[in-house]
């Protein structure tokens, strides 16, 4: 359907699970930068650790769609019932809420830096009702000041997320001008 010009090609750029990326640097999580220093696949490892897949049945999708679920989904500050709903939208019955609240803690004690540089943004949220991303741009979270529980905890998650997102958009850009040039 596309025909390069001629002295033209087109160039296919896949910047792999770049806000587990972003999350590692952020963080320092030692596990997560390991993998991703070393080559490794942060979704096969949490198949095999948290999920508890085989390692010759980890690559299947059968665990690897599962994994990056509960992967993307912690970058993000899921809980255990918004996991539940993810997994049931990929194989209806496959997953308990309570196992889904059992991944989540056994993700996090495999990656504590993780989890703890959460908390910390989760707190600033809380202190100054904003939040800012490696590029300096920041997202206001009044509702992490709220006393309504559901509108706080709403507004950390976003708090949460913003520097994760917000960070690997940037670093896309850039990438996207070092292709062009």
């Amino acid at each position: 359907a596309f025909v390069a010009s001629p002295g033209k090609v087109f160039v296919a750029v896949d910047a792999g699970q770049i806000e587990m990326r972003e999350l590692a640097d952020l963080s320092q999580d030692g596990p997560l930068l390991e993998t991703y220093r070393t080559g490794g696949d942060v979704h096969l490892e949490t198949a095999i650790n948290v999920l508890g897949a085989p390692p010759e049945k980890a690559k299947d999708d059968w665990y690897r769609l599962p994994s990056k679920r509960v992967n993307f989904g912690i970058a993000y500050l899921i809980g255990g019932h918004g996991l539940h709903v993810q997994l049931e939208q990929e194989v209806p019955g496959r997953y308990t809420q309570k196992q889904c609240e059992q991944y989540i803690l056994d993700w996090y004690r495999k990656h504590p830096e993780a989890r703890l540089g959460q908390l910390h943004t989760a707190a600033e949220c809380r202190r100054i009702g904003e939040v800012r991303d490696r590029w300096g741009y920041r997202r206001l979270v009044y509702g992490a000041m709220s006393p309504d529980e559901q509108t706080r905890a709403a507004a950390e998650r976003e708090g949460v997320n913003f520097p994760v997102s917000s960070g690997a958009v940037g670093l896309i850009k850039v990438w996207m001008g070092q292709t062009w040039e």
